[in-house]
């Protein structure tokens, strides 16, 4: 071994390379299991492995290999030593470093296996990729805890049962499927299985068709604002995309966004480059379009005054227009010999008074001229002499009645006919200069107080108040609702009246369990009457237990009956009422007849039916219940009809009776 290592490093030296020009380093490392019996795979570890690396092994049965991942199988059970050699150059083919390693294997007799690998491949055709392959695994006697491990010769590997593999390049690269039996701990056996295939990768196609469709943004009040959608065939997003507009501009987004600064014919293009996990590729797709943007003036002025609070002589100017971009000219007239250039101007005026705010925005060309697209708009306002005026207030719920609010208003006012309007957020108001209010509900409020101290001076100021509801009793704090569902007759759902974060529940459900959380569901074992109670402990001064009646029945023990009674004179028509020891949810009724009656049977889905019989003759009549806990009853009668009377009938009354020669009907 170590002459092995001595002739390599004087193939270094020969070939005059030195420490300072070692671009790449060796560091000999490797692991090993068994593949199938004796068979071992040899796994090299060795750091940055790539095409410049070579691989010896010596197994110690005086055998060598030089793989990168060899599987060799020893003829006899022991203890071999096993040396793993690598040594890399460089580009030009001379040697640059040297490194080893030894471990030692022991080797026992197999057991008995009867894994056997196998796979086929193919090429997905739906991919952009064109180096994308699909491995189906047709292994025979897998299990479902076995291990899998694929490795597809280029460095890759996956543990799936079938394996999905994109390769950076094309070329030939041998892909293997290895399979280990697991114990039912799921430990690794000796029963190892493994297959290899080798596949060729031609050179890759081109397969890109650059296209896109412009258009105009419709919504943008950026005049020359256009979108260009990309149409094209084939192409990934992993892919180089470059949009040149024309302008002196570009974008890599998939799909374009431009706004133009000007009107005129512009170039558009489209060039797009595949992408593959190792970089660029030459596989190229471009296109352009020729696009005409004609003059257009959008400008429409508009802006709203916004008076300051703290100041009534200054007035903030919010322009609103549209259209309107970075380099277009702006002008403002605030009616009082000023004017501004700003965007969004604030103005405080030396004087009260009425002035005319006028805006003015004129469209600039890219040199920075003028042009003809101006659009202007004027507004009025009123500048009040100055208020020294600044409302506030305090408030505080009643100690018994927490809705009852006192509110107290604390502004400071210089004359004695000032006077106060409120609002207290649920659409009531009030003059009162210290009002008290009461909330019909508790919650959050917003509470507005307007202060008057003649027509030019008027003020406001506004809270949120929080009314907080009425403090709940001990003896209240306990208490719950029960409420069950049809389909699970033995599943009671338990829920507290109030639930606090800060209290401590306990429920008991009367059959020996119980539970500690907010909101409980329990399920009783056996039908029976139970007791479930509900303990709040608030502190140490207040606690209190509610306790109520669960009764859990079974459908043995319950029932479901009806009585009917006949109309008179119209016996025909019997009206049916069902009762039961249980709460009826729904009625189903079936009317049939003995002798076959036309029109019969009869099925009616009501609660307790009225129904006129047609014909004569004895009649069964069933009901099918189905009760609130799920169980469904049934219960049937036979009864009995004499005679039909058809209630919408004429009779006809003869008068005089008796007569002698006339009679009328």
């Amino acid at each position: 071994m170590k002459k092995i290592i001595f002739l390599l490093s004087m193939l270094l030296v020969i070939a005059g390379v030195t420490t300072k020009a070692q671009v790449l380093t060796c560091n000999a490392d490797f692991s090993f299991q068994v593949s199938n019996g004796n068979s071992i795979q040899f796994n090299s570890l060795a750091p940055g492995d790539s095409f410049n690396t070579n691989h010896y092994w010596r197994y110690g049965d005086g055998i060598n290999g030089n793989l990168p991942f060899p599987v060799h199988t020893y003829q006899s059970s022991g203890i071999f030593n096993v040396t793993h050699i690598v040594y890399r150059h460089n580009g030009a083919g001379t040697v640059v470093c040297v490194d080893s390693l030894t471990r030692q294997l022991q080797i026992t007799s197999p057991t008995s296996c009867n894994l056997v690998a196998n796979f086929y491949q193919y090429r997905d055709s739906l991919a952009v990729n064109l180096y994308t392959f699909y491995f189906i695994n047709t292994s025979a006697n897998i299990l479902a805890n076995d291990s899998i491990r694929w490795t597809f010769g280029d460095g890759n590997s996956s543990n799936q049962l079938n394996a999905h593999h994109s390769y950076a390049q094309p070329g030939t690269y041998n892909v293997c499927l290895r399979i280990i039996r697991r114990s039912l701990n799921g430990e690794l056996t000796n029963c190892v299985s493994e297959i290899c295939h080798s596949i060729t990768i031609p050179t890759n196609t081109c397969n890109l068709i650059a296209a896109f469709t412009p258009y105009r943004d419709s919504l943008s009040t950026i005049p020359y604002s256009w979108y260009f959608y990309n149409t094209s065939l084939n192409a990934a997003l992993t892919d180089s995309v470059r949009w040149t507009y024309g302008d002196g501009s570009s974008s890599n987004q998939y799909n374009g966004h431009h706004a133009y600064a000007q009107p005129g014919t512009y170039n558009v293009c489209l060039r797009i480059i595949r992408r593959l996990p190792g970089g660029l590729t030459t596989c190229v797709g471009e296109v352009c379009h020729t696009i005409t943007i004609p003059v257009v003036c959008n400008l429409v002025a508009s802006f709203y005054p916004v008076r300051d609070s703290g100041s009534p002589a200054t007035y903030h100017f919010v322009n609103t227009s549209t259209g309107l971009i970075a380099t277009d000219s702006i002008r403002w007239t605030f009616g009082d010999g000023t004017s501004s250039n700003q965007y969004n101007p604030t103005h405080t005026y030396s004087q009260p008074g009425t002035y005319t705010v006028c805006l003015r925005i004129m469209k600039r060309t890219v040199a920075g001229g003028t042009s003809s697209c101006v659009s202007e708009t004027c507004h009025t306002i009123s500048v009040i002499p100055v208020c020294n005026l600044h409302p506030s207030f305090t408030w505080r719920p009643d100690s018994l009645l927490t809705r009852k609010i006192y509110f107290t208003n604390t502004t400071l006012v210089s004359t004695a006919n000032s006077y106060a309007n409120w609002s207290f957020g649920d659409g009531t108001t009030s003059s009162a200069w210290h009002p008290v209010h009461e909330y019909t509900q508790p919650g959050r409020y917003y509470v507005c107080l307007v202060v008057y101290i003649s027509n030019t001076c008027v003020a406001s100021h506004c809270d949120s108040i929080t009314v907080l509801p009425a403090p709940v009793s001990c003896i209240d704090q306990s208490q719950f609702t029960i409420t069950r569902v049809t389909s699970d007759p033995n599943l009671v759902y338990f829920i507290p009246s109030h639930i606090n974060n800060d209290w401590v529940y306990t429920w008991t459900f009367g059959d020996g369990t119980g539970s500690h959380d907010k909101t409980v569901s329990h399920r009783y074992a056996t039908a029976g009457n139970y007791t479930a109670c509900l303990t709040v402990f608030r502190n140490a001064n207040c606690a209190s237990t509610t306790c109520k009646p669960v009764s859990i029945l079974n459908c043995i023990q319950l029932y479901a009956a009806f009585t009917f009674n006949r109309d008179s004179p119209a016996v025909n028509r019997v009206h049916f009422t069902a009762f039961s020891n249980g709460t009826i949810v729904s009625q189903q009724w079936t009317i049939t007849s003995a002798s076959n009656s036309p029109g019969y049977p009869v099925t009616l889905n009501q609660i307790n039916p009225v129904h006129t019989f047609t014909d004569t003759g004895y009649f069964r009549v069933c009901l099918r219940a189905t009760l609130s806990n799920g169980c469904v009853k049934e219960y049937c009668q036979t009864i009995y009809i004499s005679h039909v009377v058809i209630t919408n009938a004429c009779n006809l009354q003869l008068f005089p009776n008796p007569a002698t020669t006339q009679i009328t009907a």
